[in-house]
């Protein structure tokens, strides 16, 4: 019974606290949406124009990181190969067809 209760009580604190953090969250972007307002008013037309080179950073960023979860999982693939004596090729061609198959978003 004394676990329950303190269960209910830890789980009371942690809804309290992502309660605060979600507040803090809408705070600091309503702020952040406030200063690109500010910033579109004093430069313009510069703001819009300058964005597609800061999502295209962004989504290169992201491929980024997708080509490194991939070689390492090329990685571990190509290990286990070795360890079954199986060639690498075979072991890794599910995983290649895989990473050919994910949709991918284009800038």
């Amino acid at each position: 019974m004394d676990s329950l209760n303190q269960a209910t009580t830890d789980i009371n604190s942690l809804e309290t606290e992502l309660s605060e953090e979600r507040t803090k969250f809408r705070n600091l972007r309503n702020e952040a949406a406030q200063q690109l307002a500010e910033l579109s008013t004093k430069y313009g037309n510069a703001v819009e124009r300058a964005r597609p080179y800061y999502d295209a950073s962004k989504e290169a960023k992201q491929v980024s990181n997708l080509n490194k979860i991939c070689d390492n999982e090329i990685k571990v693939h190509v290990n286990l190969a070795g360890s079954r004596r199986r060639p690498a090729r075979k072991a890794c061609n599910p995983l290649v067809f895989a990473l050919q198959c994910r949709p991918m978003n284009r800038w």
